[in-house]
């Protein structure tokens, strides 16, 4: 994961963990198995799920919601 992001703004290992452990607090990752010292981690939630629900957190936060079809 780490080597994902640019060199220049890179995260560091730490970081990264800590990510990826509040996401898998919150179902959103789960463990698959473990490689060595390494843990793999498989998504819960679908992209297009994720990207509905940040979407509608934005919206929330402006005290509005996402239309339900183009023609209301």
């Amino acid at each position: 994961m780490q080597d994902a992001f640019p060199a220049k703004k890179r995260p560091g290992y730490t970081t990264i963990q800590t990510m990826v452990y509040r996401l898998e607090a919150k179902k959103v990752l789960r463990r698959t198995r473990k490689v060595g010292n390494f843990h793999m981690f498989a998504a819960m939630v679908s992209r297009d799920a994720a990207q509905r629900r940040l979407v509608d957190d934005l919206l929330a936060m402006f005290g509005g919601s996402r239309a339900r079809s183009w023609h209301t």
